[in-house]
């Protein structure tokens, strides 16, 4: 499993930062001699349109270039065919390996609600608003997902995950920094 890539140098490599990349599923078992991997995708983050994809091998992000990526009828269950890995017996020794995408400057982070426990209690911060308050709880709307955030006034204020953008989340802080839409923080309360 040699990566052949000349983009990617040892140098560029050793700068690789984690908030650089976000998860989207792991590899779950060869599918076929050839190669190719059944992958469980949580966020699909147009994973068919990238050039690389990263495998945690070791505790490393380690890069591989996508040859391609086939729906099999399930929406979170994958074909991917690494052009570096050749056979089963090289799928199998990256089974159970963490799958990355490099988010792009203006790529939105997104949240799987498998992910949203670990956000309950860290604080919000709007781009244009400043902090709003920190999330007390997720409330499973059917298609429209909503966070309940306490605001530092003690209101509830109700805000549906499709209509924000995540840009940042700093787990050391417990903070997210979000992008509203103009006017959704004041229609969705008294925020002052």
């Amino acid at each position: 499993m040699q990566n052949k890539n000349k983009n990617l140098t040892f140098e560029s490599l050793r700068d690789l930062k984690a908030s650089s990349f976000v998860e989207i599923g792991s590899v779950i078992k060869p599918h076929g001699y050839m190669g190719q991997m059944v992958a469980e995708l949580f966020s699909i983050n147009n994973i068919e349109d990238r050039e690389f994809i990263f495998l945690k091998i070791e505790g490393y992000l380690v890069p591989f270039s996508v040859d391609f990526v086939n729906s099999i009828g399930r929406v979170d269950t994958f074909i991917i065919k690494l052009k570096e890995i050749n056979s089963d017996t090289e799928v199998k020794k990256v089974v159970k390996s963490e799958i990355f995408l490099e988010k792009k400057e203006s790529e939105e982070i997104t949240i799987n609600t498998n992910e949203i426990e670990e956000i309950i209690s860290f604080n919000v911060i709007d781009e244009e608003h400043g902090k709003l308050g920190f999330i007390s709880e997720f409330v499973d709307i059917k298609r429209n997902p909503v966070l309940s955030i306490t605001t530092t006034a003690n209101k509830e204020l109700l805000l549906p995950i499709n209509g924000i953008k995540i840009l940042e989340i700093n787990e050391v802080k417990k903070e997210i920094l979000i992008s509203t839409p103009d006017g959704l923080i004041e229609m969705m309360s008294n925020y002052e």
